[in-house]
């Protein structure tokens, strides 16, 4: 069932049917209900994709500036990685990658002493290890 209403909220939102405000977010944040927090998260998908897409947007618009002008600039090229590495690198991603790696563990203590939503095949549990993975790997500096 939360399946289902999880998946046709994602409709909503990609149809542009359901708009998160701002004080909706906090709203659903401090929540006692799932519903309200599965609502935000088919919303934050789609917010998440759009900000990383204008990022890309700007850098491959500095980036063919540097080939095409006659006297290139790279500050906006510079610019916008930097903001981007800040957001990638400092405060939440860290913790955020250390919570989802938490959350697997405590997923599967608990598994076998109680009834948790969980498939055979472990799906919640592989997908918070791997988007930990990812979130440390960008986090990596060469």
């Amino acid at each position: 069932m939360r399946k289902r209403f999880s998946e046709l909220c994602r409709l909503q939102v990609k149809d542009e049917k359901i708009h998160v405000s701002k004080d909706d977010e906090g709203i659903a944040l401090t929540s006692n209900w799932d519903l309200d927090r599965i609502v935000l998260s088919a919303w934050l998908g789609p917010v998440l994709r759009r900000e990383i897409d204008t990022a890309s947007t700007l850098i491959g618009k500095a980036g063919s500036d540097v080939h095409v002008d006659l006297s290139p600039t790279v500050t906006v090229l510079y610019r916008t990685a930097e903001s981007l590495e800040t957001a990638l690198t400092e405060g939440s991603p860290s913790t955020l990658a250390r919570d989802l790696v938490e959350l697997a563990k405590d997923i599967e203590n608990r598994a076998p002493n109680e009834r948790l939503d969980e498939q055979p095949d472990q799906p919640t549990r592989t997908l918070l290890r791997r988007l930990a993975a990812r979130i440390e790997g960008l986090q990596e500096a060469p």
